[in-house]
């Protein structure tokens, strides 16, 4: 057999069927009619069965081939889109890792302050005893300055002050706190607002007498009898209210009760208030 041509089977050339190698299937489809032809040339009708065999095979891995370009085609979209997917997610966990950081940044910042509120709180906690008896033995000194009117409400609280350390001592500084803080916050109530009462006044000469009176705020109260003859000033004492005769006041004193208790118009009032320098 001549060395330029291959078997029975593949009687082309060689040189040929090198040529042919790597052109793709087109060019394969023309070396197979090549190949058919030098077949059919050589072999007669004997040859045609493995003709058909060939051409059948190829046109098997024609198909085969083009399946697998389309699945690779498809497959490559899908590994694309898994691509962009990861990206993204790598794109939002860096965005996460940074708002992390920052979060344990702040973190940081807060448990330092509260730390050093705690070393505060500790040293003002163990100051807190002494604070709580001066803050007790102050507000001991405040029934006799609050007229009986107006204390009432106050009463309860101020029956739970202790009256010795030993007994504040026993009771738990939570509640003596919160006992200081209602009863000044109530205190400081009193202070901001007038208040229109009747009460029993002694009158200088010994006589007690229920007056309407005007307070203002802890700081002056006006009293005047019902029938408009007497009238006094107040202010607050260690002792209590100390009461001053102004009979020539009585007229204007009633002038504002009545305004208050809305029998008469609303009209401005000069209370006669003495502003007292400081020491006296």
């Amino acid at each position: 057999m001549d060395p330029r041509f291959g078997n029975r089977l593949f009687p082309v050339p060689i040189s040929r069927w090198e040529k042919c190698r790597g052109l793709g299937l087109p060019h394969i489809g023309l070396g197979l009619f090549l190949l058919a032809s030098s077949v059919g040339a050589q072999g007669g009708d004997e040859s045609l069965p493995v003709l058909e065999n060939l051409v059948g095979e190829w046109s098997r891995l024609r198909v085969a081939i083009a399946d697998e370009e389309r699945s690779w085609t498809l497959q490559e979209k899908q590994l694309n889109a898994e691509i962009a997917l990861l990206q993204l997610e790598i794109r939002d966990l860096k965005s996460e890792i940074a708002d992390t950081a920052e979060e344990e940044a702040s973190t940081r910042n807060t448990r330092n302050s509260l730390r050093a509120d705690h070393e505060k709180f500790i040293g003002t906690f163990d100051g807190l005893p002494a604070l709580l008896r001066e803050a007790e033995t102050a507000l001991r000194r405040w029934p006799d300055r609050i007229p009986a009117p107006l204390r009432a409400p106050l009463d309860a609280a101020f029956q739970r002050l202790p009256e010795t350390p030993e007994e504040g001592g026993a009771l738990a500084q939570g509640a003596r706190l919160q006992t200081i803080v209602a009863l000044y916050s109530e205190i400081e109530k009193i202070q901001r607002d007038v208040h229109f009462v009747k009460q029993i006044v002694v009158r200088p000469d010994g006589i007690r007498q229920e007056m309407d009176v005007c307070y203002l705020g802890l700081a002056r109260a006006f009293a005047v009898s019902p029938d408009d003859t007497w009238a006094a000033i107040g202010t607050p004492s260690e002792n209590g209210w100390v009461w001053a005769s102004r009979p020539e006041s009585a007229e204007t004193i009633r002038r504002a009760v009545s305004i208050y208790n809305r029998e008469r118009a609303a009209e401005l009032v000069a209370l006669p208030l003495q502003v007292m320098e400081p020491g006296e």
